[in-house]
Formats: structure tokens, sequence, C-alpha cells
């Protein structure tokens, strides 16, 4: 007779996963329409330079790593607020 333990986590740790993947979506997305505004940069050209003092464009200059620590940014905040304040 085996006695096998179930390991915790599983469902968890699919959640985990979908909140990982849906924070890198929002990421790309901040990065593409909030930073990458046309607005942003002198002339309106997103390959230019940003305007003097603006931090978003000078952040989507930052490249393609830019997303990855909106995701970062986003998980951590939200798994602390889970993990730390009272939701009822």
């Amino acid at each position: 007779m085996s006695t096998k333990q179930k390991t915790s986590g599983g469902f968890s740790s699919l959640v985990a996963t979908i909140a990982v993947a849906l924070c890198l979506v929002a990421g790309i997305i901040i990065y593409m329409q909030v930073l990458g505004n046309p607005d942003n940069f002198v002339g309106g050209n997103v390959e230019g330079e940003p305007k003097e003092g603006n931090f978003l464009g000078i952040a989507h200059k930052g490249g393609i790593i830019v997303p990855f620590f909106d995701c970062n940014e986003l998980n951590r905040y939200y798994f602390f607020n889970r993990a730390f304040c009272d939701f009822s």
C-alpha cells in the first residue's frame, strides 16, 4: 500500500504563472502605448529623441527590457498587497 502525498501549490502555481504572463502583457502594452506615445518625443517621431525632461520618453528609450521591469514591479505590487493587506 503506497501512500503518496499530494504536493500543495498546484492551483496556486498556475495562478502565479498566469499572473506573471498577464503582467508581462501589461508591461508590453504600457511600453508601447504609454511610454511610446509620440507626444513624448521631439517632432512626434518615436525613433527620435525624447522631449527635454520627459521621463516617459526617456524610459521608452531604455529598450525592450523595460516591459520586464514593469512586469516585475506589477507582480511585486500585486503579491505584496495580497500577502500583507487584509481584504476582508
